[in-house]
């Protein structure tokens, strides 16, 4: 298979991976195959379908081939746009394409584990530009369905909430919350947040500014006169923080790995990373960084006097009545909350295919940049709390979740919230990943809809909630 180009490679890693995750092997046979498809479905050679089909298809799929012909041709036909991808299981991906009829399909394969590295199972979804609307039922239905099949190759450990205004039409667990005592997973078990915090420190700041105690435009040493970093005190602004432009990083480094038992507090983040050099001029790039959510947990300490735990718990969660939602620290019993399982080892690398718990890989205590834990429930509780201006005005609202700075075609982020115009609909909310940590919200304004997935295993929420996506998609084109 042909090297891909650099730009359009930048672009799919971009929209793939998930905030925490370590970066994928674009060289590894999952990674060609999505180019491939790619290339298959963009291409105009009528002849490369037929080549495909001949030579990258294992024995097990020979009995579809005209019928995956077919589905090829009718997918080159209507898609555009390569969107991005999502791994699913240790050999395979979803990909997804923009189409022309302005709604979005995805290609879902899986390839031999040893050279020649054939495609043994392929399915194309969504390129009918005939399709009929779906209703609610049958949205909520089909979505059921394609989990079940994750669930049933021990893909998918998880919860789910698919809901419309306040009507909710899907709220189901697949899988176990702990695999050593054989428990299942519930509606209501709480998972960890990844990066899904932000959201809520965006919040914060915002109900500060709104009561004008801060500004947007404020620098850093207008609020932490004793900053240790003399460039960021006089050159980052709050915007800049809650826009990933400020030029800081992350503090998953070396002093982490020392001291990761011992952070507790957000103060006690801010050494791992103060007196690193800002990576750009403030305001010229986008850089996802966990340690600016952590400056802007600092400096809610600093207004408000209080901890930035106490402040989300009363100011946030506690108006949306969000009771399972806190920063719980891990070695402190706390019921009904699932274990994470990953095949990565403990420095990252790809593991042995057997599943480890993620105990030793991520904080002892979540912050302002990730790491608690919630269900879906109160996911879906925030949702409505924010859309029905319980956490901030109407104006705020929209200024918090409209996106600043672009992160891809078609997406856009705002107040550490993301917003996303894919297939011509609208979506805001917040993913998070690492080792043993998938979430995914997103609320569909225009449409009603929120998504919420948790799960207990490595990326696959980004595939189940991008499986609700061009659902939603999917059914409002058709009724355009």
């Amino acid at each position: 298979m042909k090297p891909y180009p650099t730009a359009a490679l930048a672009l799919l890693l971009s929209l793939a991976a998930p905030a925490q995750a370590q970066e994928p092997d674009v060289d590894s046979p999952r990674y060609q195959a999505i180019f491939e498809i790619n290339d298959l479905l963009s291409g105009q050679d009528e002849d490369d379908i037929g080549r495909f089909l001949e030579e990258r298809l294992a024995p097990a799929l020979a009995e579809r081939r005209d019928e995956l012909a077919y589905e090829l041709i009718v997918a080159r036909d209507n898609s555009a746009q390569l969107m991005g991808a999502t791994p699913e299981g240790q050999h395979g991906a979803r990909v997804r394409l923009h189409l022309r009829s302005g709604g979005s399909g995805s290609v879902t394969f899986a390839l031999e584990p040893e050279p020649p590295h054939r495609f043994v199972s392929l399915a194309l979804s969504g390129f009918d530009p005939d399709a009929e609307p779906l209703s609610d039922r049958e949205l909520a239905k089909e979505l059921r369905a394609h989990i079940d099949e994750l669930a049933k190759r021990d893909e998918f450990s998880g919860t789910i909430v698919l809901a419309r205004g306040d009507e909710v039409l899907l709220r189901e667990a697949w899988g176990l919350a702990s695999k050593r005592y054989g428990v299942p997973n519930r509606p209501d078990t709480k998972f960890n947040l990844g990066s899904m915090n932000k959201m809520f420190t965006g919040v914060a700041i915002a109900q500060l500014v709104e009561a004008g105690k801060l500004s947007f435009d404020d620098i850093v040493g207008e609020h932490l006169p004793d900053y240790p970093n003399p460039e960021v005190a006089e050159k980052v602004t709050i915007h800049h923080l809650l826009t990933h432009t400020s030029g800081l990083g992350s503090y998953w480094n070396d002093r982490w790995e020392e001291r990761w038992t011992k952070l507790r507090e957000v103060d006690d983040l801010l050494p791992l990373f103060a007196d690193e050099p800002l990576a750009f001029e403030p305001g010229e790039l986008f850089q996802y960084s966990n340690a600016g959510p952590v400056v802007l947990g600092l400096i809610i300490e600093k207004v408000t006097g209080q901890s930035y735990y106490d402040y989300i718990r009363e100011k946030v969660c506690g108006p949306a009545g969000m009771l399972d939602t806190d920063c719980y620290e891990m070695d402190t019993p706390v019921p009904n909350l699932a274990m994470g399982y990953t095949m990565s080892v403990p420095d990252g690398a790809s593991g042995e295919g057997f599943w480890r718990n993620n105990l030793f890989m991520h904080s002892v205590r979540g912050g302002p940049a990730g790491g608690g834990f919630s269900t879906v429930d109160d996911l879906l509780k925030f949702s409505r709390a924010l859309q029905n201006h319980e956490l901030l005005s109407p104006e705020m609202t929209a200024t918090v979740i409209t996106g600043k700075v672009d992160n891809g075609p078609y997406s856009g982020y705002g107040y550490l919230f993301g917003d996303d115009r894919e297939g011509g609909v609208r979506s805001h909310g917040h993913n998070g990943g690492a080792p043993g940590i998938s979430a995914e919200l997103a609320f569909y304004p225009e449409l009603g809809f929120t998504v919420a997935v948790m799960s207990n295993y490595d990326e696959v929420a980004a595939t189940v909630s991008g499986l609700a996506r061009e659902l939603i998609e999917r059914s409002a084109a058709a009724r355009r």
